[in-house]
């Protein structure tokens, strides 16, 4: 079953990186880890580095594909974010945003800009300041 889901996964992670393309964003990284957490795809939008989180369902049984992206979820990802900044020497250098890209069962895209902050919650800046 796990390896049904990473499928999908890969499938909702192509989906999102071709809608990034048609839409000049410039990909960096896919599935970039830290430890145990990852960021699924990281950009550029002109000067702005976007980390995105990207969900796929095959049915809204359990939920929309952006309400999966629990509080626990964004604070992995913040925690990457932070790393990919301070590995590549940008920390605190450089605007940042977190985004989400959902995508439906009918294969509807959804691209969610600033969909959460450093504290997790949505409608927030994503910049993360210097230490």
């Amino acid at each position: 079953m796990k390896s049904a889901n990473r499928g999908t996964g890969i499938y909702g992670e192509d989906l999102a990186a071709d809608y990034l393309k048609k839409r000049r964003y410039k990909l960096i990284e896919r599935n970039w880890r830290f430890h145990r957490d990852e960021i699924d795809i990281i950009a550029l939008q002109k000067k702005i580095i976007v980390f995105i989180e990207v969900k796929l369902r095959k049915s809204l049984s359990f939920g929309t594909p952006e309400a999966a992206v629990t509080f626990h979820k964004k604070k992995r990802i913040i925690r990457a974010a932070k790393a990919f900044l301070a590995g590549n020497r940008i920390y605190g250098k450089s605007i940042t945003r977190f985004d989400v890209i959902a995508i439906t069962p009918e294969g509807e895209v959804m691209h969610i800009t600033d969909a959460f902050g450093v504290d997790g919650y949505s409608g927030l800046p994503g910049y993360i300041p210097s230490a």
